[in-house]
């Protein structure tokens, strides 16, 4: 996913002095922010926030906009359990007391908790980000997601209508269904709740309202429950977000495909990698069309270190190959393949570039096994194992060796045959040797 600038969750953010921890379980871990003493905002952390130290979820920009806060900080994907947060009031309390407004603020699992626990807490006001109304299935009407996240101990989540205080307002995209279902069966429950909508956000709404600017809006806009500055404030940040375009731009290449494709043009061929993976195989053949092939190979070889997995990136390179009817090869350490040298009749790491009397060996892959071949002219000579480990050229229509594919992670792999791992020995000969000690480590490229 795309990553932003992202105050909320600031990993360098220095704490005022005073900050201290208030309250501590095997659950939940309560942290308090003084500053000014116009209101408080209790914040509940999400789960790409954990607790960790005094940090806490929109620490910093509630620090640099001068207000107190509390925040209320899961040690695990627990959706704040009811019994801790009990347990928590009591310090929790003897600092709100002191506030006429405090604000519950959260975004996903932490908006579920903003809802739920606003009563407990004295709220006069509910900002829930993206929230869940439960995610156990046996009391949802449809699949409430974060299946993987449910415990026995959750059944029964579900926000009741005793349990939330103050006005309450719900920060979703309603383009995404999920969000959507939640946020309007807290409404079914809670009809005070006012929904404001952030379409183009995805599951993403803080990110896209990131900064203290923005959420000195935002706040303030609950605070005087004025909905159409909050819409105001969503709108001006929505507009200038990349992860609002990049929505945007994917749900038009669902409706409208051949519209889109000149906007997939202008973007980064990273950004296509990493997020519109399925657009890479038409960017490259309209840069044909419009360009030429060394479009379509430095368009290849900008996003293949971006393709997020081994299988995409092999699809994407037989694709490119077809394209720009070059072959795949071998590639692994910095800017090296696999190349047969004519000269010296080895096989060895040579560069992508090849210099005269190397030859690049190409891969074929059929059911998971591997096979290699040296194509020179109107030659196709296959590689084959020698008993003592070494590679070599075979004869024309000869068969090749087949070498079994083991994955290193999602993007890498070695290559072995029975007991040997293909290895660069220390005269820079390629050759099998037992053991995975030096094995190279290989991904399919142009």
């Amino acid at each position: 996913m795309l990553r932003e600038n992202f105050l909320f969750q600031h990993p360098s953010v220095t704490h005022p002095a005073d900050t201290r921890i208030i309250f501590e379980d095997d659950q939940i871990r309560v942290v308090a922010q003084p500053a000014g003493r116009s209101h408080l905002v209790i914040t509940f952390g999400n789960l790409e926030m954990l607790a960790e130290g005094k940090r806490f979820f929109a620490d910093a920009p509630l620090a640099k906009l001068g207000i107190s806060a509390i925040g209320i900080m899961a040690k695990s994907p627990n959706w704040f359990p009811v019994n801790s947060m009990e347990r928590a009031v009591a310090a929790i309390r003897a600092i709100a007391r002191d506030y006429r407004t405090v604000v519950t603020f959260g975004s996903s699992m932490g908006g579920y908790g903003a809802l739920k626990h606003s009563a407990r807490l004295g709220a006069t006001q509910v900002i829930a980000c993206e929230p869940q109304w439960s995610i156990d299935a046996a009391e949802c009407a449809i699949a409430p997601g974060w299946k993987d996240y449910f415990r026995p101990d959750m059944s029964g989540m579900g926000i009741r209508a005793d349990e939330v205080s103050g006005k309450v307002y719900i920060l979703h995209d309603p383009w995404q269904s999920r969000d959507d279902w939640h946020a309007r069966k807290i409404v079914s429950i809670c009809p005070r709740s006012r929904i404001a909508p952030v379409y183009g956000a995805g599951h993403h709404v803080m990110k896209v309202l990131a900064g203290s600017a923005v959420l000195g809006q935002i706040i303030n806009a609950c605070r005087n429950d004025d909905i159409a500055a909050l819409r105001r404030s969503i709108s001006t940040a929505r507009r200038r977000s990349a992860i609002r375009k990049r929505e945007v731009l994917r749900r038009a290449a669902d409706q409208h495909p051949a519209l889109v494709l000149p906007q997939f043009l202008r973007l980064p061929p990273r950004a296509i990698a990493r997020e519109f993976p399925e657009w890479l195989e038409p960017v490259a053949a309209q840069l044909k069309d419009k360009q030429g092939v060394k479009a379509v190979l430095s368009f290849y070889r900008s996003a293949f270190p971006h393709i997020r997995t081994l299988a995409g990136r092999n699809a994407f390179t037989h694709a490119t190959a077809a394209l720009t009817c070059s072959r795949p090869v071998l590639g692994f350490g910095p800017d090296q393949v696999m190349v047969y040298d004519a000269m010296t009749d080895i096989i060895r790491p040579g560069r992508r570039d090849p210099k005269i009397g190397e030859v690049p060996l190409h891969p074929e892959i059929r059911s998971g096994r591997l096979r290699l071949f040296c194509i020179a002219e109107e030659l196709r000579l296959p590689i084959q194992t020698e008993p003592e480990g070494g590679l070599a050229v075979g004869p024309e229509n000869a068969r090749a060796a087949r070498f079994m594919i083991e994955s290193q992670s999602v993007l890498e792999f070695r290559l072995r045959a029975g007991d040997r791992y293909l290895t660069v020995n220390d005269r820079g000969h390629i050759r099998l040797q037992k053991g995975l000690a030096g094995a190279a480590v290989f991904s399919l490229t142009l």
